[in-house]
């Protein structure tokens, strides 16, 4: 188990909740998602659920478990560099289980965004997981997914920074964005958007 300090939550700060599939399958772009948040100002912080976290150590095949160590690895460094990292507590674990019933690992996840979400804190879900997106957007939560969130960063930064102009965010971002990708488009039409509206200064 991690040994974790208790977080503390700022207002105007995204608190991004990690499903098991995107630290198995896309620790890579988790990295590029905390990466572009620093680059354009955008404060966020990490929560991994206690499902999550049961599920990274308890893996049987031995190709799932070297991939398994290498999140624990991670989480470890996003610790000791004092990053915003949460892991769901035993006792807010309890609390969320009383939302409503269900022994599904993928709806912990989702009790958890929405306990979090009642406390009133910005979260967001960060999933593959088409059925478990689909919930969320039910219940009216945030997401993220492998494929939007360069978008909704930009979206995001646009929205909450005061200090940046929709140029300056664009700028930080254009450079992993694939030229052929459908991020690149939207986020142009976002910019189009943002200084349509005097958002900002262009420059």
């Amino acid at each position: 188990m991690v040994d974790l300090p208790a977080p503390v939550i700022t207002e105007n700060q995204l608190l991004i909740v990690n499903d098991t599939n995107i630290l198995l399958q896309h620790l890579q772009d988790l990295r590029k998602l905390r990466e572009m948040a620093e680059r354009t100002v955008v404060k966020m912080s990490f929560l991994i659920p206690q499902i999550v976290l049961t599920e990274l150590h308890h893996f049987s095949d031995p190709e799932l478990e070297v991939v398994a160590r290498k999140n624990r690895e991670y989480i470890q460094v996003l610790k000791n560099k004092g990053t915003g990292l949460v892991i769901e507590t035993f006792q807010d674990t309890q609390q969320a289980n009383s939302l409503y019933e269900s022994k599904f690992n993928d709806d912990k996840i989702l009790k958890c965004c929405l306990l979090m979400k009642k406390r009133g804190k910005d979260v967001v879900l960060f999933s593959d997981d088409h059925m478990l997106l689909i919930k969320a957007w039910v219940n009216s939560l945030k997401t993220f997914s492998t494929e939007d969130f360069a978008v909704k960063i930009f979206d995001f930064a646009l929205l909450k920074s005061d200090i940046m102009t929709p140029a300056k965010v664009f700028s930080m971002i254009e450079k992993d964005l694939p030229e052929d990708n459908s991020h690149l488009k939207k986020c142009k039409q976002l910019l189009l958007k943002a200084q349509d509206s005097n958002m900002g200064k262009i420059g």
